[in-house]
């Protein structure tokens, strides 16, 4: 919800609420709706739409459209799809974090949650990810 990526069940699919083979249907649409405070204070709900289509062997997930509502100085609620801005990296500033803290930390997978206890090299790439530190070691050699 946060960064645009599905756990790793749902990316398929598959783990949607309402199966279309069991609904007799070939769409099955559904929304996911966040309220929270961003880091100013200000109240920020957002909604995913997403639809599972049954195709012949698997189903298809994808996003419809996606909706912000920000309250403004004078508490107004302003409406932003995901026609005009990109919500992921509104989420990002919103909540004030980077997408590898808000993945790995905020809003880590029950499946994932124990990155902290994998292989060095595994455990590796994730603090890399989290610290950024790949992305600084590439801007002390442009230097």
């Amino acid at each position: 919800m946060a960064t645009g990526i599905m756990p790793p069940v749902a990316k398929t699919g598959e783990a949607f609420v309402h199966d279309p083979k069991v609904a007799h249907d070939t769409e099955m649409h559904g929304q996911i709706r966040l309220l929270f405070q961003d880091v100013t204070g200000h109240n920020v709900q957002v909604q995913r739409t997403l639809v599972a289509t049954q195709k012949k062997t698997n189903i298809s997930l994808r996003t419809l459209e996606s909706v912000i509502i920000r309250e403004d100085i004078n508490g107004e609620p302003i409406q932003i799809t995901s026609k005009c801005i990109e919500l992921d990296k509104e989420m990002i500033t919103a909540f004030g974090v980077s997408t590898a803290i808000l993945e790995n930390v905020i809003f880590c997978h029950q499946e994932e949650s124990n990155w902290p206890l994998s292989e060095g090299k595994q455990l590796k790439t994730k603090f890399d990810d989290i610290f950024a530190a790949t992305k600084y070691m590439k801007a002390l050699k442009l230097n």
